[in-house]
């Protein structure tokens, strides 16, 4: 890499909001301001929204490949007749709540399975019932944490690989599949985004993610040192949920997980991605 990282860190820039009244009917031009900030900012939100399993869907294939992915990799906790919205839920299908839900409280990046430009994916989360207390999501940017780590970090991280054993990622169903395992697919650690003309730390499913070559006990104390200024308050964004909030955030530029917090109260999301295959 021939990058050298400013010194001069810019403040967070994420949760920017969107002003489009109604995204079910939006023109070609709300489209180019849609993906523009995304690919400025890593996620922003677009407020008021009201949104039905299949309009999400139909909004989703404006941006690219819309991503239906198989039951065991979603718990079955797809919409019945649209398998690409996922119920990001602790309410099941039969109304009943899943109680101590704790789905998705760890810091990833969708997609993280895939090679290449397969895991430039793009997810669309939209919120119908937010519950009174907690279920915010945390964001964090994979863009500025490069130029936050200190030099022997960012030496690092410039030069290894990441491993990500599919088997591994804990949303996934894979104990009664009758089928070969996933294959390990492996990363760099640090990623060029061609189409920005910068760089992003990539470390997909952080709790699974093996630093090639290392022991595991050598691996964690390295990735916890990562983790340490990828999660600093400066460079994170919490989203507080409110009903009509639809989210939308690329997953090669930021991190996320639930921030839980909200007990037995319910929460639904839905859920859609599409990927998308800028260079």
């Amino acid at each position: 890499m021939n990058n050298e990282y400013s010194s001069d860190v810019p403040p967070i820039k994420m949760g920017h909001k969107i002003l489009i009244k109604d995204v079910t009917n939006i023109s070609h031009s709300d489209i180019d301001v849609i993906i523009n900030a995304v690919l400025t900012y890593g996620m922003c939100c677009i407020k008021g929204q009201k949104l039905e399993p299949k309009s999400l869907e139909s909004l989703t294939m404006r941006f690219g490949e819309k991503i239906t992915l198989p039951g065991y990799m979603t718990f079955d906790n797809y919409v019945d007749d649209y398998a690409s919205v996922l119920r990001v839920s602790n309410i099941k299908k039969d109304g009943k709540i899943i109680e101590n839900f704790t789905g998705a409280e760890y810091w990833h990046q969708d997609g993280d399975f895939n090679v290449g430009n397969r895991r430039r994916i793009w997810s669309f989360l939209y919120a119908d019932i937010v519950p009174p207390v907690g279920g915010n999501t945390g964001f964090c940017d994979a863009r500025r944490v490069l130029k936050i780590l200190p030099k022997e970090l960012l030496n690092f991280v410039k030069i290894n690989q990441i491993s990500i054993n599919p088997n591994d990622i804990p949303d996934f169903n894979l104990n009664n599949i009758e089928h070969e395992k996933l294959a390990i697919v492996y990363h760099n650690m640090v990623e060029y985004i061609k189409n920005l003309d910068e760089y992003a730390l990539y470390m997909g499913g952080i709790n699974i993610a093996h630093i090639v070559g290392l022991d595991i006990t050598k691996s964690e104390q390295i990735k916890t040192k990562i983790v340490n200024y990828l999660t600093r308050e400066d460079n994170c964004h919490i989203h507080k949920w409110e009903p009509g909030d639809l989210v939308i955030w690329d997953n090669m530029l930021v991190y996320h997980r639930s921030m839980g917090g909200y007990a037995n109260e319910k929460r639904l999301l839905y859920r859609t991605q599409a990927r998308m295959f800028q260079e």
